[in-house]
């Protein structure tokens, strides 16, 4: 209506001053919305034959409408302080997670991780604060067949129950999915909708490299093409992750865009936006200094927690921590590694422990565990660089404990 309204007056009239006309559209736009609002209203006969179909049109548009109003005041344009909303942001605690991992990889029925509700059971007498899993992971192992939206609602029933949060998701973005971006972009909504329920409050990618980069090290920097288009992609991630109100960071990780700091540098340089740093990565590869490495380190607000050794294992449970504290070994260097990312604290407010099912780690979960007293460590690091309070020098291993003797007995399966 408003478009036959326009043409017929940009007709009759020569060459209106556009004001003039804008005016026009916009009285002829109330004038249509108050037709729909009453004819929705209504059930008069005056509006018959059409306001069945009218009020069909009123009560569509009205819903958009909402679903838009609501979107704007959910959306934020840059990462928050997350946490506790009720203190201020320097006196939020950082938490501590058990990655979507454990239970991705789980073994047949593990008596620790068989049942949603043993899995919250677990996390809760371990030690953690919550989790970073997505609804589609709880989907698959527990209600499958049960929609994202009705799996979410359940699952935030049973967390509730155990005093469990979920704190974030963690989405892989995938080369084919960007050959259907409209179709990629309803998918990825879905996910945030449902993680939303969850209590979801950030979005962490990992943006996978094309297959013609895959193990090709740093080739993929020389690409200008290709690195302008990882460029876009993080720019339309991070805007349709934040419009769901969600925070937004890229992970680091070998065989996705950021295997290379270098190349983060290069898409620093184009747009802004936070790091997850999952540096198990780079001390395996031996990325140990330069001046890319200090960019990116500073950029991270977030961390995914695992023990790495330089040039072996990407995934290292440790038989005894406290040993390999003492010794020097992952734990030490893995938290030495981490403390230029953790300055300044984090804004997800989230540690979360990432051991993997990988190299000697034949019970992941159980590795995970042990090592928990660690990220409680590194969760109060952080804690008091966002306060302003002084940390160790961290000199020597005496220079802090992180594990204390504790006759807590870690589950195995």
């Amino acid at each position: 209506t408003v478009s036959v309204l326009y043409w017929e007056y940009t007709i009759t009239m020569a060459t209106p001053r556009m004001s003039n006309l804008m005016d026009y559209v916009r009285d002829t736009e109330r004038s249509v919305g108050r037709s729909l609002r009453r004819a929705y209203e209504s059930s008069d006969d005056e509006y018959q034959p059409h306001s069945s179909k009218l009020r069909k049109y009123a009560k569509n548009n009205t819903y958009r409408s909402s679903k838009r109003r609501r979107r704007e005041r959910e959306s934020i344009t840059e990462n928050r302080v997350l946490g506790d909303a009720s203190l201020k942001e320097e006196l939020r605690p950082h938490r501590v997670a058990m990655s979507q991992w454990y239970i991705d990889q789980a073994v047949g029925n593990d008596p620790r991780v068989g049942s949603i509700e043993k899995l919250f059971g677990y996390m809760r007498d371990m030690g953690y604060d919550g989790c970073e899993i997505t609804a589609e992971c709880f989907q698959k192992k527990y209600f499958y067949g049960t929609s994202l939206e009705d799996t979410a609602r359940k699952v935030r029933e049973v967390a509730d129950q155990y005093g469990m949060k979920i704190f974030g998701s963690l989405y892989h973005s995938l080369e084919w999915q960007w050959k259907d971006e409209v179709a990629y972009v309803d998918y990825i909504k879905e996910q945030m909708a449902a993680d939303k329920i969850l209590g979801s409050e950030y979005a962490t990618y990992q943006i996978f490299l094309s297959d013609e980069h895959v193990g090709c090290g740093s080739d993929y920097t020389d690409d200008d093409a290709y690195m302008a288009e990882c460029t876009r992609r993080i720019e339309f991630l991070k805007r349709m992750t934040h419009e769901a109100g969600m925070n937004f960071y890229v992970e680091t990780h070998v065989d996705r865009i950021t295997q290379d700091p270098r190349a983060v540098c290069r898409f620093l340089d184009e747009t802004d936006f936070e790091m997850n740093g999952d540096l198990a990565h780079y001390i395996t590869l031996g990325i140990r200094g330069g001046k890319s490495l200090d960019r990116v380190l500073s950029t991270i607000n977030h961390l995914h927690v695992r023990m790495a050794r330089m040039f072996g294992d990407i995934s290292v449970g440790p038989e005894d921590p406290e040993q390999d504290w003492d010794d020097r070994g992952v734990t030490w260097g893995h938290f030495a590694y981490a403390i230029p990312a953790m300055r300044g604290g984090l804004s997800s407010r989230v540690l979360v422990e990432e051991t993997g099912p990988l190299h000697t780690v034949d019970d992941a979960i159980a590795a995970g565990a042990k090592l928990i007293p660690l990220l409680r460590a590194m969760a109060k690091w952080c804690d008091n660089e966002a306060r302003g309070h002084p940390n160790p020098s961290l000199v020597s291993p005496s220079d802090l404990r992180p594990f204390a003797k504790t006759e807590k007995p870690v589950l195995t399966q």
